[in-house]
């Protein structure tokens, strides 16, 4: 159970490495932000909405890394229950919750960025696993969230059981 909870932190931990593209494909394209005297052409460009293939802003690899690992959390963390029994069903269900959402929050960012993006949902955990991804419709997108999300809730806790452990 440790593992899953040390692979479910990872997840948060990867999100790290998206925080400006979160704000580059979401805030940063909004009329709620203006650029600096600083902004260097590929912000520039993403703000004008100019989604250029070499701006260095539009690559997928930092968010499919953190998908990946939400996939791996998603795929092996059940098999858990059979080896560690200190590890409970709702246990399970919580870090299952929150990969999939995350992941939904993910595939919102790239579906709403750049309409048409592969899906991928299972675990690249070896070489073998690697193959090239057709781009899915945005709709697929779509609908892939609202069921991960609908999934999350059923498994995810209403409470923690106190304020202060509710938040954050």
């Amino acid at each position: 159970k440790e593992q899953v909870d040390a692979a479910v932190t990872g997840v948060y931990t990867s999100l790290q490495n998206n925080t400006e593209l979160f704000f580059l494909w979401g805030e940063a394209r909004t009329d709620m932000v203006s650029p600096g005297f600083r902004a260097n052409q590929d912000e520039l460009d993403m703000i004008n909405m100019n989604m250029l293939p070499t701006n260095r802003y539009v690559n997928w690899r930092t968010f499919y890394q953190s998908i990946n690992y939400c996939n791996t959390v998603i795929q092996l963390a059940p098999d858990v229950l059979k080896k560690d029994n200190t590890f409970t069903q709702p246990h399970l269900d919580r870090a299952i919750g929150e990969a999939l959402a995350l992941r939904a929050l993910l595939y919102f960012y790239l579906v709403r960025s750049f309409g048409e993006v592969p899906l991928k949902l299972d675990a690249t955990v070896s070489d073998h696993d690697i193959v090239p991804m057709p781009k899915s419709s945005a709709e697929t997108i779509l609908n892939q969230i609202v069921e991960d999300l609908k999934t999350a809730e059923a498994g995810l806790p209403v409470t923690y059981g106190a304020n202060d452990l509710d938040k954050g």
